[in-house]
């Protein structure tokens, strides 16, 4: 019988079997309604194309035909590999499919706007504790071609990317001319190809170089042709860099444009935090497991071991060294009395402080559920103050 985690660290991951700090995010779920090897067989190009591995571990396809509830079904998938080395961050779904994603542009009513989908709201909640990143696959007429109130089948999904809450939504939208291709495993494959042990490795996705081969058919096939660019006006690039993902040319360069996601954050940032946040959990947990006593030394082994799980952070170049913290400063309540964690403009050598609260003031009812003093992980990325608590919820 699998034991929830948040019995030990608050959190949803399921211990399935041994569990393991993650560490290479090298699967990505592909999600398409066709059982076709013709999709396998593209994802493998393109991570062979921009270095990635082809092996077949590294990408998984889920066939949703038949299935009512694709968000609950991508976090089953999710569950059952949680924490071991096949675990996935980024889920790229088929074009074919975007209707029921982002909903059907077909029967968008602007006096009655969509709500949030059901898909996107489940995998992407920032109180769900899968913390994915939804690729989303697009042409550029579809993107773009507005809701003209008299042809609603050739409106495009501009009219529901504009409401407020799609523009919240942390998902990776890029762009290409052909409405059926899946170029949205190309952003995945990207950060798939990442070794985050390698000294500035975490970049920014934006100029990054994209000279790989896509297309209908699988490996070897005349099918498969090169990946076409956009060709944008100057006035389409300024429109679509801040939200969207693009491949152009620019200069001899054949390069990909944008680099956030349609929320405008990063998409280095949501990885790297993903990251960052899984690996403290499964180090917390492990050491947990290990029976620490409530006592200020088992405090101590627990600050150790995330510190462990972070070095890499400063070494992959997430992490800002010598900074200062531009966050809030942090105040929090425990036990009755309120302890300042970080002042705004803190000094941050390594770019980050492990904040804890003394075992001497524990409450009755933590020492009781066999539960630490708070611990919080404040820390200062190449795009901004993050905040994450050893149970694994992003704060800010």
């Amino acid at each position: 019988m699998a034991i929830d985690i948040k019995k030990v660290v608050n959190t949803n991951f399921i211990v399935q079997q041994t569990q393991v700090p993650i560490g290479s995010y090298k699967a990505v779920l592909y999600v398409t309604n066709s059982s076709s090897e013709t999709y396998d067989a593209m994802a493998k190009v393109i991570f062979a194309a921009l270095g990635g591995s082809t092996s077949s571990k590294y990408f998984k396809t889920l066939n949703i035909t038949g299935v009512s509830d694709i968000g609950e079904t991508i976090l089953t998938q999710k569950r059952l590999v949680s924490g071991t080395e096949e675990d996935f961050v980024f889920v790229v779904f088929n074009p074919a499919i975007n209707a029921n994603i982002l909903g059907d542009p077909t029967l968008y009513d602007p006096e009655d706007p969509p709500t949030l989908p059901t898909v996107l709201t489940k995998i992407t909640n920032a109180d769900a504790p899968y913390k994915l990143i939804p690729c989303i696959s697009m042409s550029k007429t579809m993107y773009t071609t507005a809701y003209d109130g008299t042809t609603p089948a050739n409106s495009g999904y501009a009219s529901i990317l504009a409401t407020s809450t799609m523009k919240e939504m942390p998902m990776a939208i890029k762009l290409h001319v052909n409405d059926s291709d899946p170029v949205g495993i190309c952003v995945a494959a990207y950060y798939c190809s990442l070794n985050l042990n390698d000294a500035n490795m975490l970049q920014d996705y934006c100029f990054t170089k994209e000279g790989a081969v896509f297309g209908t058919g699988t490996i070897g096939d005349s099918g498969v042709n090169q990946l076409t660019v956009l060709g944008l006006t100057d006035l389409e690039y300024d429109t679509y860099k801040d939200n969207t993902n693009f491949t152009d040319i620019v200069g001899n360069s054949t390069v990909n444009f944008g680099g956030n996601l349609y929320n405008g954050i990063a998409i280095t940032s949501q990885f790297g935090l993903i990251a960052v946040e899984n690996d403290i959990t499964y180090s917390v947990l492990k050491t947990m497991l290990n029976k620490q006593y409530l006592t200020a030394q088992g405090l101590n082994n627990i600050v150790a071991v995330i510190n462990d799980a972070i070095t890499r952070y400063v070494y992959n170049g997430y992490l800002m060294q010598n900074a200062e913290y531009t966050g809030d400063t942090y105040e929090e309540s425990y036990n009755g009395v309120m302890y300042t964690m970080i002042k705004k403009g803190a000094a941050l050598p390594q770019g980050y402080y492990v904040a804890t609260i003394s075992m001497s003031k524990i409450k009755a009812e933590d020492r009781r559920d066999h539960k630490f003093t708070p611990i919080r992980v404040f820390m200062q990325t190449q795009t901004g103050a993050r905040v994450v608590e050893i149970n694994g919820t992003i704060i800010e």
